[in-house]
């Protein structure tokens, strides 16, 4: 079943989408299923290429949000929609700075949002269309899944949420 469902995949970047990792369990060639928001299997391949990254960093003050709208701040961090919409709905428990939404103090205009992230270096796996099966076995459960992870970006992310004083807000 898991055969029909990897041969579908076209071309290395097609079909290929960017996602933000708050599970870091993932690995190249693990199975994803997005329509649960979960890995289906956690393969590892160790046939792959790695590059070093040069100027991959990011340091910015994000916009202000009210305690209503704080998930708008994962937006500013590149969460997707589709993301944002499984860490409200509770699909996948928060890691990283995506525990933001469970931030329980009250935010205002006095609330500043330090984001810092930098990114090491990429992990990529060369995979063809049709080819799928030959890299990574059919899962147990005979699961359908939706991805393979065929490129990581390995690196760090932090945020901090100052209050600073009203004085100094100004």
């Amino acid at each position: 079943m898991m055969q029909s469902c990897l041969c579908s995949i076209k071309s290395q970047n097609e079909y290929s989408i960017e996602r933000k990792a708050i599970d870091v369990s993932g690995r190249l060639g693990s199975l994803y299923d997005a329509s649960t928001d979960n890995f289906i299997d956690q393969t590892s391949i160790q046939a792959f290429e790695t590059k070093l990254l040069h100027q991959s960093s990011i340091c910015r003050i994000l916009p202000n949000y009210q305690s209503n709208k704080i998930i708008n701040c994962l937006k500013e961090m590149n969460f997707n929609d589709a993301l944002r919409q499984s860490i409200l709905l509770q699909m996948i428990r928060p890691s990283g700075v995506s525990r933001l939404i469970n931030y329980n103090q009250s935010t205002n205009q006095n609330t500043r949002f330090l984001y810092y992230s930098y990114r090491s270096r990429k992990e990529k796996l060369s995979i063809t269309a049709g080819r799928a099966d030959q890299i990574v076995a059919s899962p147990s459960g005979g699961t359908c899944a939706t991805h393979m992870i065929t490129e990581i970006l390995w690196g760090i992310e932090i945020l901090c949420v100052i209050q600073v004083s009203k004085i100094r807000a100004k």
